[in-house]
């Protein structure tokens, strides 16, 4: 359970949330709304421990996991869903297997050089987006 007791969050001179009382029970789903500059990416900041409560307290489990993603992300060469892909090693693998059987394939039927010069474009940006 995460629990705010008189949770008060200032960003420099603005006040962004005051005498929060709230208990979030374990398993429940919340979603977080409202314009811009309110207060919602500070709130998750004080969640992971970025920035203290400017009053109050904020209890969190001693094994609570977090998950997020970051509002702003690196540039990156490769298309979003390619770099999220990246970040599955068994995908990865599964995927490695999968070219290595096709380049083998390509080699029986004489398309051998075609595939292994795509093979080798692919995996010089795979080993450029993991280092």
């Amino acid at each position: 359970m995460i629990a705010f007791r008189h949770f008060a969050l200032r960003r420099g001179a603005r006040l962004l949330l005051s005498d929060i009382d709230l208990v979030i029970q374990s398993g429940w789903r919340l979603g977080v709304v409202g314009r811009n500059g309110c207060g919602k990416s500070s709130l998750f900041a004080a969640l992971q421990g970025q920035v203290e409560a400017d009053a109050g307290e904020l209890d969190l489990p001693a094994r609570l996991r977090l998950a997020s993603v970051a509002q702003e992300t690196p540039a990156l060469p490769d298309p979003a869903i390619e770099y999220v892909m990246g970040g599955d090693e068994e995908l990865a693998i599964a995927l490695r297997m999968f070219a290595f059987a096709v380049t083998l394939v390509a080699v029986a039927t004489g398309f051998g050089a075609v595939v292994l010069t795509l093979w080798r474009t692919r995996a010089k940006k795979n080993a450029v987006a993991t280092a």
